[in-house]
């Protein structure tokens, strides 16, 4: 079951990456985020739908947000890839680069448990397309060189929300860490 994760996660990074990630270039060679343009609606998400973001956001975590010392470093890297893509301001990617290449190095990474608490989730409509905008808390709890840490990040989502929950990006990524 797990080695079966494993590729499926490898899967989904060469997915994104074949595909250009979440940013798209219009004619003038410009970047265009959807969170830019998304508009709102009235809609909201019943309590299923709701644990059903939840769910996908949780696993999407585990896949991406942070992962364990039992990737490869090519896995790795395509999930860098892919989760860099998909965040919309600059300084944020910057962070997120600098903070995984200091976490990571020279340290063995041991990911317990994953909890997700969706704060706000509200319908959104992109073009013709219906997406969701979630505002949620996600703990990662684990060990690093067998010290145990937590990890809280706070993030601002636009996800699509048909047969699965998918992250399509991030615009707002913020987190604090300890370590016990």
């Amino acid at each position: 079951m797990k080695k079966m994760k494993k590729y499926f996660v490898i899967l989904i990074c060469i997915i994104l990456v074949c595909c250009g990630g979440c940013r798209e270039k219009n004619k003038n060679g410009n970047i265009e985020y959807i969170f830019d343009q998304v508009k709102e609606t009235d809609e909201e998400y019943t309590e299923k739908e709701l644990e059903k973001i939840q769910t996908g956001i949780r696993q999407w975590a585990e896949g991406f947000l942070m992962v364990g010392s039992d990737v490869t470093d090519e896995e790795r890297r395509l999930i860098n890839q892919s989760f860099d893509k998909c965040i919309v301001s600059e300084e944020d990617r910057k962070k997120v680069a600098e903070d995984r290449q200091e976490f990571y190095e020279d340290s063995y990474i041991k990911i317990g448990l994953i909890d997700t608490n969706i704060e706000d989730a509200r319908k959104v409509k992109y073009e013709d397309e219906e997406l969701g905008k979630v505002t949620c808390e996600i703990q990662i709890y684990g060990t690093r060189n067998s010290n145990r840490f937590q990890r809280k990040y706070d993030l601002e989502l636009v996800i699509s929300f048909e047969d699965s929950v998918s992250v399509k990006e991030i615009d707002k990524i913020d987190w604090n860490s300890a370590e016990f």
